[in-house]
């Protein structure tokens, strides 16, 4: 029997929680105790042609020189395949140069992510392409892969310099049975090595990678306290239990986790739920539920329904502004509702966004709306932080957000601009009490070259279905003077899930350079 890998890669998966923001003095700790613990694999981190990540989302040359690492210890890096190609059947030489061109020399594996139709074009560039370092494949969503094409990918690995096929459960809903098909299926034609990385979403990280052990695999992955994407994965602790490593050890690992990982969970709460569960079952990407559970602007009251309308389209890859499928509203319902001749917006304009009002912006709205005759109050979707007695207008356009919030909107008695044509016929119906207070403001989801949205008579051109671009089509429409923003917090640097937001006040800014605008702090934004 092959001997039995162990690659701990806490500080590239569990980097979907903290955006790869882990802390110096962590990391030095975390490559202490790995070496204690004779765990000499680990996956340090990306390495990606992205920006905007902690230090171990894109892992350079500099990483080596800020930790001391033994040299025992084995280091590698994940690429993701998607960032070579240019369509599923084309690698990019440029790309591909650039990223290996980033690869520090200390690195002694590197390991492919890819999707299914991205694995056979990458063995042939890596059959001709010289790198010096070990290569794994990591198969993603391997349960939706057919015996046939999966029985191809491993002949033709055989063939190629893959030194070991990984089958990543991304779904995290491989059974016993299903890991011991897969396994048998790819050593039947691979006669290297074959590992499994295991997600935890049904609480199978566990029994699977034992099943897959017994099996023949060879490389497990786990990471600390099962930190990672989505519900997480197996965890270091339980893995190292089943191998019988020393007690005093796994009390090395366990004092380790009570200095660092116990107020990680405390903070970003990975880990199994009836929510994952579902996903599972259902074939939803986990990131999926990893950002509804992250993301405040979504109600625990709405987490079900949001699921059942995912579970009806293809969410097999997760796209970050597409919760729900945008044609599934779109109904070309012919402009039942009017157009934007009924807005009235002053020169000055106080904007109310999604984070909680503390109590010095609430006086000071106060205190400009005193004055309500020279200032018009927006308010983005359900935001609700001032009386709705003092809001001129509500603004949505994304239709997921509009689905969830309907109960709200029904309610509220505020006029509301909304893309009408957007809404399929029962949205219509449900808001069809609220017809005199609803204003049309078409959008068409476009790149616009250059620019992220452009305004048009009675629609704007917006790249994403985002509020923000809305609003500042609107406003740009409208000719305003002076914008205040008030409760837009921003994100951490630790969030996984950032946006675009400041890009777009950048934007508008130099776009509309004679216009005045100002954001109560506190917030990460900048003007």
């Amino acid at each position: 029997m092959k001997k039995l890998n162990l690659i701990d890669c806490t500080l590239r998966d569990g980097g979907y929680y903290n955006n790869w923001h882990f802390s110096e003095k962590l990391i030095q700790n975390y490559f202490n105790t790995m070496k204690n613990l004779n765990i000499l694999n680990l996956e340090v981190g990306f390495i990606t042609l992205e920006d905007g990540v902690g230090i171990t989302g894109n892992i350079d040359k500099n990483f080596f020189k800020k930790f001391k690492i033994d040299n025992k210890i084995n280091c590698g890096v994940m690429i993701n395949a998607k960032e070579i190609f240019n369509n599923p059947k084309e690698i990019c030489k440029y790309k591909s140069n650039k990223l290996f061109k980033k690869i520090p020399k200390k690195i002694n594996f590197i390991r492919f992510a890819c999707h299914h139709d991205e694995i056979l074009p990458l063995l042939r560039f890596l059959k001709i392409k010289k790198l010096n370092q070990k290569i794994f494949i990591n198969i993603m969503q391997v349960s939706g892969i057919s015996k046939n094409h999966l029985l191809k990918i491993s002949k033709i690995s055989n063939e190629s310099r893959i030194n070991c096929i990984y089958i990543a459960d991304s779904f995290g809903c491989l059974s016993q049975s299903k890991t011991r098909e897969i396994i048998k299926n790819i050593k039947s034609q691979f006669n290297l090595n074959v590992g499994i990385h295991a997600h935890d979403n049904l609480g199978f990280a566990l029994k699977n990678s034992i099943t897959a052990i017994k099996n023949g695999v060879n490389w497990i992955d786990a990471t600390v306290m099962g930190m990672g994407r989505g519900a997480g994965n197996l965890k270091t602790e339980d893995i190292i239990k089943f191998l019988n490593f020393s007690i005093e050890k796994r009390k090395q690992l366990n004092l380790f986790i009570s200095r660092y990982f116990r107020e990680l969970k405390n903070k970003y709460k990975w880990g199994k739920n009836r929510y994952y569960k579902f996903a599972a079952k259902s074939r939803i990407h986990p990131t999926y539920i990893q950002e509804i559970l992250s993301n405040k602007i979504y109600g625990k009251n709405e987490y079900d329904k949001i699921l059942s309308f995912l579970k009806k389209l293809n969410t097999k890859k997760f796209n970050p502004y597409n919760l729900l499928n945008l044609k599934y509203f779109i109904n070309n319902n012919h402009g039942q509702i009017k157009g934007l001749n009924k807005v009235d917006l002053q020169k000055n304009v106080l904007v109310v966004g999604p984070s909680k009002l503390i109590n010095y912006h609430k006086k000071y709205c106060i205190n400009l709306i005193k004055d309500k005759n020279n200032i018009s109050i927006l308010a983005l979707n359900k935001s609700n932080f001032i009386s709705d007695k003092l809001i001129d207008y509500r603004l949505a356009c994304h239709p997921h957000r509009l689905y969830s919030d309907i109960s709200f909107h029904l309610k509220n008695k505020n006029k509301l601009i909304l893309p009408a044509k957007f809404l399929n016929k029962k949205i219509l119906k449900n808001l069809k009490n609220k017809k005199k207070h609803l204003i049309n403001y078409g959008i068409v989801i476009k790149k616009v070259i250059k620019s992220p949205y452009k305004v048009f008579r009675n629609y704007c051109h917006i790249e994403k279905p985002l509020v923000i671009l809305y609003l500042f089509s609107l406003l740009e429409k409208f000719k305003v003077k002076n914008i205040i923003f008030v409760g837009f917090k921003g994100f951490t640097k630790d969030n996984p899930f950032q946006d675009n937001t400041q890009e777009y006040l950048n934007f508008f800014k130099n776009k509309n350079p004679n216009v005045k605008m100002r954001i109560l702090g506190p917030t990460s934004y900048k003007i």
